[in-house]
């Protein structure tokens, strides 16, 4: 996502003087944009709170006053937390002043990155915001300027230089008093180094204070996804290992996030037909033209269930298994569901499906651990839905295995960056009360298991710091991931609590908490739980 600007706010006192008002922050605002307020004041009383209802601070980044004490700016960031968008920002000060502000959410933003300052107590038609070094490409510069005129009852506006957007305008409005102006800009920067100044003119003369602020963008590691003639015509952010998946034209139709190991995956044109994600070890499910005429999703190992034309009519998730379910033109003319891979038979010797082949398996339900692993993961959700960065509806599910592998999304997003949460059987064995948590070894016949010990991973995935391309990770980096992990840990400690509450689930030990990674973009927390249930419910 490249870096951009949000719905602004903008806001005054009016005719009065305050000690303290409510600055806001539009609804449009995204968790983890990078909100800067500015607030201009005409004298220098202090400000002693900023507060809003996310987490984490306002971080203070320029106080500038003219020497003449008679015009004062303020400048704060924050990343936006849950609670943010939406909010009111709640400022008191020391004392009472007119004050006029803004708020400009910077999208695509990693943090606030560097800034200078200026002043000029003589009236000039020139406001001129200050050069900074940037020290990241592709950043976004927010200059911002607090004016004074020092004439009773003046207002002043203002006009932003080409190149730079407008962002506030706006000034108190008192009759018998001197009034407060405030403006502010945004403007695009492509590459490192210094910004050169920035001259706003106001309508009247004014005594000015000014800030430049450089919010760096969130790292971009796709560089080497670029071909020789540097064309990438689709989000190649997870293509970083994927130069040799283009042709020798280096086109690529569509996205090709996933097809870091499919080089085979393109035609002798370099085509793809067809949005080819998972196709990463299916070279050969393509045909000879290098077509894809449906969604090959689950065809990684069915190179074979293509036919001699290579074409495949309907979506053939599950014919994994069914290569001999295609007919000598290879067609598939009616959906195979997920049980055809054991219904090859019932295609005609042309490949038709003339109705549905689904061989109907009846099973009885699981009376003993699906209750609990659906138990628990319904704790997990909600609990983590109170988180101040919550995980993300759908982000939070079952998984299977003896681990956890984090992927790719279709869109090119790593799973773990916007959130991700799990349950996960561990083990599943019998025990006795001399033995919980641990199994005890005990024979399995019908019906004569007492109780059973189910070892099950509760875990949480963040984005790891990656640095940018200049530098790896800061400390501070560290320091919050591992702020952020604890806080992870706290909340599935709170889960722990929710499956107790079940009656049946209080025979329930924490075995260990632990982290991993980081792996790729990913760090995790996790807490693994032993639970005993009593009795043979399938008997």
């Amino acid at each position: 996502m490249s870096i951009g600007i949000g719905t602004r706010n903008q806001g005054n006192s009016a005719g009065a003087s305050v000690n303290s008002f409510n600055a806001t922050i539009d609804a449009s605002a995204q968790i983890g944009d990078v909100v800067v307020l500015s607030i201009s004041q005409n004298g220098t009383q202090a400000i002693t709170s900023v507060t809003s209802p996310g987490t984490g601070a306002w971080q203070l980044r320029e106080t500038v006053t003219t020497s003449g004490s008679n015009c004062r700016l303020v400048v704060y960031t924050k990343k936006i937390t849950a609670g943010d968008p939406g909010a009111n920002i709640a400022v008191a000060l020391a004392g009472s002043q007119r004050i006029a502000w803004s708020t400009v959410p910077v999208t695509g933003a990693k943090d606030y990155d560097v800034s200078a300052q200026a002043t000029n107590n003589t009236q000039t038609s020139s406001l001129i915001a200050p050069t900074v070094n940037a020290t990241k490409p592709n950043s976004m510069l927010i200059t911002s300027v607090a004016a004074r005129n020092g004439t009773n009852g003046v207002i002043l506006t203002f006009t932003s230089p080409g190149g730079t957007t407008e962002q506030a305008d706006t000034s108190t409005t008192a009759g018998a008093a001197v009034n407060s102006g405030h403006t502010a800009g945004s403007r695009a920067l492509t590459s490192a180094g210094a910004t050169g100044t920035t001259t706003f003119t106001p309508s009247a003369v004014a005594s000015f204070a000014a800030a430049s602020i450089v919010i760096s963008p969130t790292p971009v590691q796709g560089a080497a996804a670029l071909s020789a003639h540097g064309d990438l015509t689709a989000a190649g952010k997870t293509v970083i290992q994927a130069a040799a998946a283009m042709t020798g034209h280096a086109d690529l139709g569509t996205a090709g996030k996933a097809v870091e190991q499919g080089a085979s995956a393109m035609s002798a044109h370099g085509d793809l037909a067809a949005t080819a994600h998972p196709v990463a070890q299916g070279g050969t499910s393509l045909t000879g033209h290098g077509d894809l005429t449906a969604t090959g999703d689950h065809v990684v190992q069915a190179g074979a269930a293509l036919g001699a034309h290579g074409d495949l009519a309907a979506t053939g998730d599950n014919v994994i298994h069914a290569a001999a379910g295609m007919s000598t033109h290879g067609d598939l003319t009616a959906e195979a569901s997920p049980s055809i891979h054991q219904g090859a038979v019932a295609l005609t010797a042309t490949g038709n499906l003339l109705a549905a082949a689904n061989v109907p398996h009846t099973f009885p339900p699981d009376l003993l651990i699906n209750p609990l692993t659906d138990f628990v993961l319904t704790c997990l959700c909600t609990t983590l839905a109170a988180h101040p960065n919550p995980i993300p509806a759908g982000r939070c599910c079952h998984r299977v295995g003896d681990h956890v592998t984090f992927g790719v999304t279709a869109s090119g997003e790593n799973e773990c960056c916007p959130g991700l949460a799990w349950s996960r059987v561990i083990l599943v064995a019998p025990t006795s009360e001399a033995s919980f948590p641990n199994p005890d070894g005990y024979t399995i016949q019908k019906c004569s298991v007492r109780s059973w010990t189910v070892h099950l991973e509760l875990g949480v995935a963040r984005c790891a710091p990656v640095g940018d391309p200049y530098l790896g990770p800061t400390c501070d980096q560290w320091q919050q991931l591992l702020a952020d992990g604890m806080l992870d840990a706290m909340y599935l400690r709170q889960t722990v609590c929710c499956i107790q509450a079940e009656q049946k689930y209080r025979d329930l030990v924490v075995l260990s908490m632990g982290t991993a990674g980081p792996t790729g973009l990913c760090a995790s927390t996790t807490l693994t739980i032993a639970v005993k249930l009593v009795g043979c419910d399938e008997c």
